[in-house]
């Protein structure tokens, strides 16, 4: 099992990723590891294990969401636990989420999103493939992507607006 926190300022939390290791009953290990009280999706009693990840508030903790993984290359599963995180955030914040001026929303998601990456591409090149995994990887051409620096967020913004504090509103005029 591997893990990596790191802090998620200036929201004052905590985001704790974690790593299974392994496919068969990773994240419920997971769940009795932290002693979450699953009910599933929409409560329903469900298995985890047809989940790639799951995102969790950890108990008794103060400020701390955890995000929890079996399938690290799937981005689209990364894309999906950002927004629960930031979802989890504002919740606790009293955030409203807002549709017209949503670029708090935007800016911690990418940089949420950025965070979960680094540490998935730390789980690639921590653990040792088999040999068929070594020979499947090899075979593939793995798309580029541009990602910002963690701390540098400069790439979204708009060139025409200054931002000093990525998570401040900001209001659009067309002065």
């Amino acid at each position: 099992m591997l893990e990596r926190e790191i802090e998620v300022s200036p929201y004052q939390f905590t985001l704790r990723m974690v790593w299974s290791g392994k496919k068969e009953n990773g994240l419920q290990e997971i769940i009795e590891r932290f002693n979450l009280d699953w009910v599933g999706e929409h409560g329903k009693e469900k298995s985890p294990d047809n989940f790639g990840a799951i995102t969790f508030k950890i108990p008794g903790a103060y400020r701390e969401i955890g995000v929890a993984f079996d399938e690290y290359e799937d981005m689209s599963i990364m894309v999906h636990e950002a927004v629960h995180i930031v979802n989890f955030i504002f919740e606790e914040c009293g955030v409203k989420l807002d549709t017209i001026n949503d670029e708090a929303q935007a800016y911690l998601t990418a940089w949420i999103f950025n965070q979960i990456k680094n540490f998935c591409d730390g789980i690639r090149e921590t653990i040792v493939f088999s040999e068929p995994e070594q020979k499947k990887f090899a075979n593939e051409e793995v798309p580029k992507i541009e990602i910002a620096p963690h701390n540098d967020l400069s790439c979204l913004e708009r060139p025409e607006i200054k931002v000093d504090n990525p998570y401040e509103r900001v209001e659009f005029t067309n002065d």
